[in-house]
Formats: C-alpha cells, structure tokens, sequence
C-alpha cells in the first residue's frame, strides 16, 4: 500500500501562481505490489500517477500508461518496456516522460517530477534523492555542448571532466556498472564518455541515447576496445559523430548495424585509426544531411569491405578530403583517389558499390561491396 503521509513535495516553479509540485512517492511495499494513487500535477490537468510494478501484471501497464499520456502533442514520452525500466530504476534514474524542461523519472520503483531550469526544483530533487540512503550521491551538471541542458547523473558512475576547452561527463570505469548503466537523465550529449576506456568490450543495451545529438569523440582514443556492441542505440537525432571510433586501434568487432543517419551532419574521422578493423556494416546509414566527411575511414589500414545500402548517397554539396586516405587493404587502392567523390555509389550488377576505383583507362569499378 502507498503510505500517503510520506509523501514529499517541493517545487517546480517559482510563479506562485503556477507551480508545479516536484513530488516525490515514499512506498511502504516493494515492487512485488501495485499501488497507486492518482495527483493533479498543473492547471492543465497533467495527471501523474505513481505505480509500483509487479512485473506480471502487464495488464495495467497500458491503463497507466494511457492516463499519464496527457501530455500534449509537444510532450516526449516514451513508455516502451515499462517493466525493464522499472527494474533498471534501481540502478540509476530512468525518463519517463519530458515537457519542455519538466521531467518524469523513475528512481528505485518510484515516480519523481522536476522542472530542470529551476533552481530551486534542481536542489529539491538532488536533496530527496540523495536522502534515501541509497548509496548513490547524484548531482546536476550542465552541458557545454550537445542542446546545453542541466543533466542529473549518479557520481558513482560518472565524474566531470575538462578536456581540451569543454567540460563534460565522463565514464567511471571502476563502477562496474556496464550491464545496468543507464544515460545520465535529460543527457543530449555524449562528448567524450567512455574516451580511453581501457576494458577490451564494452556493452551498453541499456544506454537509451534517444535525447542525445551529439556523440562526437564519444570511444575515441580507447585504444584497448576490441568489442563494441552498439546494435541498441537510438541515433535518430544525432548530427556529430566527429571522431567517435577515432583511434580505437585494437577495435575488430563494431556492432552498429541498427544506427539511423538522416541527421548526420559531420562523420569527419569518425572510424580515423582504427587500424583493427576489417570490415564495417553500414547498410543502416543514409547520408541525408550529411556536409562533411572528411578523413572518416583515414588510415584504417586494415579495411577489406564496408557494407553499404541503396540508401547511401552523399547529397549535393557534401565533402570530404582524404575520406580513404591510407586504406591500403581496400581493393585497388590508389592513394590520389581518396576523397568524398569516391563514396559516391555506383550501382554494378546489382551491388551497391561505395568505394569506386577510377581507371583512366577503362570505365568505373567497383570496390567496397554492399548488398547482400
């Protein structure tokens, strides 16, 4: 049973007239119960209810769900396994819900509302959550690149750190945190997090990057990384993967096979130095919005075959200089044709051909060899 007497509450906003409760749901029970209790979060009728999961009881997931989807057509909510992030709440915060600046999260099986530019609901939230005696201390943080938001992380799993002229969060390896590590809450940058990771595989399935637009040098540098499996991440709305394999030089195995590219704007040494890699699946890139490419496959000496859809094609104006440089293992390499014009697909028996070889001599070949 929900013990109503424990509830908590401080506030979103500072308008006195309109304020927002940041509440927070204390439960006598686990989760092996269901309780809840229904309250109105805003003027607009915004109802927000906090329920404690039993993980067989699905059927009242889409009741839930239906009546915390009041949001208007602005709001992001995203209510895909609900039991699955209930369960990684333990762990670290899990989003819910997003309106503007106000959140909906989940933490320890319990629901919690903040409005992440105020002030005052920030030191709210950190307060409650860093009194439960969880064991993990949280903090706010705001970016200085990717949408420059206030993100609220666990230091435990994370630190801030300055490189070159940003600040940004970055992974702490000694968290052993991998197989449950979920994204710092309202994240929309992953600039340098896991950069030098020193383990040879990283797994993040739970890493939910829907929010993030920016995963610029993201593993760059982590020179031990052999496996990376990648195949979970949403990449909807990313426009920078500047340098985000950059110098992974033991790197053979990368799983990237379900990233979306429509809004990729720079990929500039984004696979630069992996000298590990043999082959690369990239049938799930389109190059839409795609400006620059400068150096991305640079010196990755090792690359037999990148596998690319019809869905490849370098839109007018895109450019990129010495895109190939130095990727000898390709097929008739030549090292004066390496730039954007020959990641320009032709179409050769019905293959989809991203590297093509100019012979003066005779008509386009083809190298680099997809559809399969």
């Amino acid at each position: 049973m929900l013990n109503s007497s424990k509830i908590t509450s401080g506030f979103i906003s500072g308008n006195s007239n309109y304020r927002i409760p940041f509440l927070h749901f204390s439960a006598t029970s686990d989760l092996n119960r269901t309780s809840h209790k229904s309250l109105s979060l805003d003027p607009e009728g915004i109802e927000m209810r906090n329920l404690c999961f039993n993980s067989a009881q699905t059927a009242k997931k889409g009741e839930t769900m239906e009546k915390m989807n009041s949001f208007d057509n602005k709001t992001y909510f995203n209510n895909d396994n609900l039991e699955e992030k209930t369960r990684l709440s333990h762990f670290s915060p899990v989003l819910l819900k997003k309106k503007g600046t106000k959140l909906v999260f989940l933490y320890k099986g319990q629901r919690y509302a903040v409005d992440s530019e105020s002030d005052e609901s920030r030191e709210n939230c950190k307060e409650i959550l860093n009194n439960l005696d969880s064991g993990h201390t949280f903090d706010w943080f705001k970016e200085e690149t990717g949408n420059k938001q206030w993100v609220l992380y666990d230091t435990k799993y994370f630190y801030i750190e300055c490189t070159d002229t940003f600040y940004h969060l970055h992974y702490k390896e000694d968290s052993n945190a991998v197989d449950t590590l979920t994204i710092p809450l309202n994240c929309s940058s992953c600039y340098k997090m896991f950069e030098n990771y020193r383990d040879k595989s990283l797994t993040l399935f739970q890493f939910d990057t829907t929010g993030v637009i920016t995963m610029q040098c993201m593993f760059a540098h982590s020179h031990d990384l052999v496996k990376l499996d990648l195949s979970g991440f949403n990449t909807e709305s990313v426009k920078d993967m500047q340098c985000m394999f950059r110098c992974c030089s033991k790197l053979f195995l990368l799983n990237i096979s379900g990233f979306s590219t429509e809004n990729i704007i720079s990929t500039d040494y984004m696979f630069s130095g992996c000298v590990s890699l043999e082959f690369l699946d990239l049938t799930s890139f389109k190059a839409t919005s795609l400006k620059s490419l400068d150096c991305m496959f640079y010196d990755c000496s090792n690359l037999q075959r990148i596998y690319v859809s019809q869905k490849w094609k370098l839109p007018e104006g895109a450019k990129g200089i010495d895109v190939f440089g130095w990727c000898s293992a390709l097929p008739k390499y030549n090292v004066e044709q390496v730039d954007a014009e020959m990641a320009s697909p032709i179409n050769t028996d019905g293959n989809t051909i991203l590297y093509k070889i100019l012979n003066s001599k005779r008509k386009a070949e083809g190298y680099l060899f997809l559809l399969e």
